[in-house]
Order: C-alpha cells, then sequence, then structure tokens
C-alpha cells in the first residue's frame, strides 16, 4: 500500500472562515430563536420573533 502524506497540524484556518463559523452559531443560537410567548389572542405559545410580526 502506498503512503499519503498527511499535513499534521493543519493550517490555520482562515479568518474569514472562522468569522462565518462563529456568526452562524451565535445567530442560531440567540435567543430569540428558543424564547416562547402567549399569543395575545388565543394564549398558546408561539415562538417570540412570530409574535412580533
Amino acid at each position: 500500500k502506498q503512503k499519503t502524506e498527511v499535513q499534521f497540524p493543519p493550517p490555520p484556518t482562515a479568518h474569514n472562515v472562522m468569522h462565518d463559523i462563529i456568526s452562524g452559531y451565535c445567530n442560531e443560537t440567540d435567543p430569540k430563536n428558543f424564547e416562547e410567548a402567549g399569543c395575545c389572542v388565543c394564549g398558546m405559545l408561539r415562538k417570540h420573533w412570530n409574535c412580533m410580526k
């Protein structure tokens, strides 16, 4: 079998890629995506961001 060369440790991640990853994580885990509030009309729990429309 032929061995393939693997660079270890890998090169650092580019800053723009790190920014995209961190921004995406922060947007996905923002509390507004999880908070619920009762509807003023029927009282059903809805996502808070959905009630603001």
